[in-house]
């Protein structure tokens, strides 16, 4: 089973989740082991994949809060309107525009509360952005959300103008074609 995401209570206050299991020895309960994950993890991976890939990937729960992002800063609220000092910032309280626009689709919409993949389409500042949100939910109770947003211009690179010049250039071809015959 997975704990709620928490704040060490030592002197780096580190976001962590843990995982645990009981220990039995002839059926008789013995203890737990526990694992401890830190979250920073999980952004320092994001961060990496955003810089090779220009896509804002982030990780939400059900109730709409960050567990992930591609960001130093913590996911943790110092105090805001919708997050308590001590809370997980709502994915739209995100810092990054990116995420804001894709959490507040993923508000509006309700697509959270669905278990299929969903896509869709965004403008920021003039840009066109495909984004995918994937449910992810294992058997031991963790249920999680991946926003993947990508501008249309970072996935598909040059082949727009690449195939205008094709077009272009196979129009030229046709014209001197003709003309020649």
């Amino acid at each position: 089973m997975w704990s709620s995401i928490y704040a060490n209570a030592d002197e780096r206050q580190e976001i962590t989740l843990s995982a645990l299991t009981p220990m039995f020895q002839n059926n008789e309960f013995t203890g737990v082991i526990v694992t401890d994950i830190k979250i920073n993890t999980f952004n320092a991976f994001l961060k990496e994949l955003e810089t090779n890939t220009n896509a804002a990937v982030y990780i939400f729960d059900q109730e709409e809060r960050l567990v992930a992002h591609p960001s130093r800063s913590s996911v943790v609220s110092w105090g805001t309107r919708d997050s308590k000092k001590g809370e997980r910032l709502l994915a739209v309280e995100s810092g990054n525009p990116i995420i804001q626009a894709s959490a507040k689709y993923v508000k509006t919409h309700q697509i959270y509360q669905t278990q299929a993949i969903t896509k869709f389409e965004s403008d920021i500042n003039g840009e066109r952005y495909f984004n995918f949100v994937t449910p992810y939910k294992d058997p031991h109770g963790l249920t999680w959300y991946i926003g993947v947003s990508i501008s249309e211009s970072d996935l598909l690179g040059n082949l727009p103008d690449a195939q205008r010049n094709s077009w272009l250039l196979g129009i030229i071809v046709s014209v001197v074609g003709l003309t020649i015959a």
